[in-house]
């Protein structure tokens, strides 16, 4: 009886699947064909691919200018063509507006983040965050991150004159945790001469230390929001989520009772909160989450992958450190805010890296409200999942040239030869990534010290393999060089 009853039941889900894979068929949509129960995440799965990589092959599957996949049991519409992505993203946004990740600010405050808001609500944050990113905070930012590059600096030298090989991920994760411990919470973390440090095992705990179950809460908040509140399980690791709280309420404490202010984005926080203007210490938490997670990995990822790019590319280095003695002889040797807006050639070159390596491989959005699609037949249901693959457009020769190869002149003013609309490495719109300017600053003023007093060499020819499970585009065990003391250097 008990066979009997198993059988029927597996019958039954199985008809169900059935029933749910044939959502794109039903309503005239192309399709890639899923596979049963993975539908189009095989890849993923199977851990042979990140979600981002997964959403890459799909898009590569395809020559539509958007088709209908498979998130597991989710249908969701992948856009392919770049002039329907500006829509979505930009020209018909009102349509697009929400990333359609998880968030419930009752149940699980810390969800509620500027880049998991919607509507109103996000827009409320967002303006009330804008002003901590202006050019002038970021330009008084500027001497905090020089501080935090000459300990930067002083690793890679005493490394380099024991001809020992860098491993350039891990040490710039420490480098940029060190900015944001100094420009978001007013802490002195030094966690390039302590890597032990609190912050930065609870950020190994975030993108390396990571188990099954770890895994799973992750790609639920971006593949299956809606199960996370179904099955009662909370998308954030407890120990995580108490380091956030201790640390945030620990400094507001302390500043509040002993009356101390500090010219950091804590403060600017506190401030907000204090001046009624509806910011919650929930909010600060969350936020201050955010920024921790998301500028940690892009910012040293996107520092990372261009040293090893120039590093495997000796003349396009060497270009770059002629413009950087150029530029500095002119600024008396000094590394300034002002001095790295004239590095042209260099700005090509992290463009490019970012092209290669985008911060974000795909762009979650969610349809709210029906949209007829321009120059078809077909309408997107409100409530559906969208998926852009910035891989994909970054990587499609139609846009680029010559995708696979490092090629910075592409970016050259006045001369660019590539489909403007298809580079988007953090997004594009309204909701574009906030911190940007900031985390392409804080990329670009350390590979300028480094490549100031430094040449740099690979140490192995195989190609560079990506992470499998991080959200963000990560080089799977490290991006290792051997740096070279240069001569006569400027800075």
């Amino acid at each position: 009886m008990y066979l009997f009853y198993l059988i029927l039941f597996l019958g039954l889900l199985y008809a169900y699947i059935k029933y749910i894979f044939s959502f794109w068929a039903r309503n005239g949509f192309p399709y890639l064909e899923p596979v049963i129960p993975f539908g189009n995440m095989k890849s993923f799965a199977k851990k042979k691919a990140s979600f981002g990589l997964t959403t890459w092959e799909m898009y590569q599957k395809s020559d539509k200018a958007f088709v209908g996949v498979y998130i597991f049991i989710n249908p969701t519409l992948l856009i392919r063509d770049v002039d329907l992505v500006k829509k979505v993203l930009v020209t018909d946004v009102e349509y697009f507006f929400d990333r359609g990740v998880y968030i419930n600010e009752y149940r699980e405050p810390i969800s509620a983040t500027l880049f998991s808001l919607k509507g109103n609500n996000w827009k409320n944050l967002r303006q009330k965050l804008s002003p901590l990113f202006s050019s002038g905070k970021l330009k008084n930012m500027f001497p905090t991150i020089l501080n935090e590059i000459d300990h930067l600096d002083r690793y890679v030298g005493k490394m380099a004159e024991n001809n020992e090989v860098i491993e350039f991920k891990d040490i710039l994760q420490r480098y940029v945790l060190n900015v944001i411990g100094s420009v978001f919470f007013g802490i002195d973390l030094d966690t390039i001469a302590d890597p032990k440090h609190p912050f930065r095992e609870i950020n190994k705990d975030l993108s390396e230390n990571r188990d099954a179950f770890e895994n799973i809460r992750t790609a639920l908040v971006f593949l299956a929001p809606k199960l996370i509140d179904l099955l009662r399980i909370s998308p954030f690791n407890p120990k995580i989520k108490s380091f956030f709280y201790d640390v945030v309420n620990s400094t507001i404490d302390h500043r509040t009772t002993n009356k101390v202010t500090r010219n950091d984005f804590m403060q600017l926080l506190i401030d907000l909160k204090d001046s009624g203007s509806g910011l919650t210490v929930d909010q600060i938490v969350a936020n201050a989450f955010l920024f921790f997670i998301a500028g940690t990995e892009t910012t040293s990822g996107t520092a990372g992958f261009c040293l090893y790019e120039l590093a495997l590319q000796p003349n396009i280095m060497h270009r770059v450190q002629e413009e950087i003695d150029e530029v500095l002889a002119k600024h008396n040797g000094e590394i300034s805010y002002d001095s790295i807006q004239e590095m042209e050639y260099l700005e090509m070159c992290v463009k490019e890296t970012l092209r290669k390596y985008p911060g974000l491989p795909m762009l979650n959005r969610e349809c709210t409200k029906d949209y007829k699609i321009p120059n078809s037949n077909l309408t997107i249901k409100k409530g559906t999942a969208i998926l852009i693959s910035t891989m994909g457009l970054h990587y499609n020769p139609e846009y680029f040239e010559n995708p696979d190869t490092f090629e910075p002149e592409r970016f050259r003013k006045g001369s660019e030869t590539y489909n403007k609309d298809a580079y988007i490495p953090f997004g594009e719109g309204p909701r574009q990534c906030i911190a940007v300017r900031m985390g392409f600053m804080g990329a670009k003023a350390a590979v300028v010290k480094l490549l100031s007093k430094y040449s740099f060499e690979t140490v192995s020819n195989k190609p560079i393999e990506f992470d499998t499970i991080s959200v963000a585009l990560l080089a799977k065990g490290g991006l290792p060089l051997r740096a070279t003391k240069r001569s006569g250097s400027v800075s």
